[in-house]
């Protein structure tokens, strides 16, 4: 398991430790705001109507990501990435 450090807008207690169900079509790429972290890209799959990009996170959580059409994004660039409340599930530990 990876943990991410940071605070997440979330239902859950505060300062309780949770899992997170990531909905790799609400994340948004190049975002900013709460639930904002670095990223590099690690992988980019061109699928016709979307792009698949695998991202891994500062401090080494991986994470899907879906975005429309092709992407700008290279393996190696490095950007934000923003999850918002309704992008994620809740999980206890």
């Amino acid at each position: 398991m990876t943990t991410i450090e940071g605070e997440f807008l979330a239902k859950g207690a505060a300062g309780a430790p949770v899992r997170l169900l990531v909905r790799p079509e609400r994340v948004v790429v190049g975002g900013a705001g709460p639930n904002t972290f670095r990223a590099t890209i690690a992988s980019v799959m061109f699928l016709g109507d979307r792009s698949e990009l695998r991202l891994e996170l500062d401090g080494g959580a991986r994470l899907l990501a879906t975005v429309s059409g092709p992407t700008v994004f290279q393996v190696g660039d490095t950007t934000s990435i923003t999850l918002a409340p309704d992008a994620f599930l809740e999980a206890p530990l």
